[in-house]
């Protein structure tokens, strides 16, 4: 039996195949690696890592925020709460770049997309499919 992430990066793969996408990765490190702290994923980039499969990997890693608050010494200067959007169970997810990374950068692994490390891209031109 397939793990579920195996399952998850053939259809990875196959999405891009069908929309007639040859990936490849090019980044600027000689080893890709996290740079940074923290981030927090709002409910539209929670949506593509669902289409990906890799929802449940990131709910797992970070930390559901529902509300952001802040004050400026007494007064208060943030006060949104996601139950104020007109989609119910809408939340964020706060998380670790580096967790982040590493979800991503072993979807990437396993889903046999092409990487090429210490790479600067200058320009790039389109191409049409085949």
């Amino acid at each position: 039996m397939r793990s579920r992430a195996a399952v998850h990066a053939d259809w990875r793969r196959r999405c891009c195949f069908i929309a007639g996408h040859h990936v490849t990765l090019f980044e600027r490190f000689d080893t890709p690696r996290p740079i940074g702290s923290g981030l927090m994923l709002q409910p539209t980039g929670m949506a593509v890592l669902s289409e990906l499969g890799l929802l449940d990997a990131t709910l797992a890693r970070g930390a559901r925020v529902d509300r952001l608050f802040g004050k400026a010494g007494k007064r208060v200067v943030l006060d949104v709460h996601y139950a104020a959007l007109r989609r119910k169970g809408m939340f964020g997810i706060g998380i670790h770049r580096a967790s982040l990374f590493a979800i991503l950068h072993e979807a990437v692994l396993q889903s046999g997309i092409g990487v090429h490390t210490g790479r600067t891209l200058i320009g790039s031109e389109p191409t049409r499919a085949k």
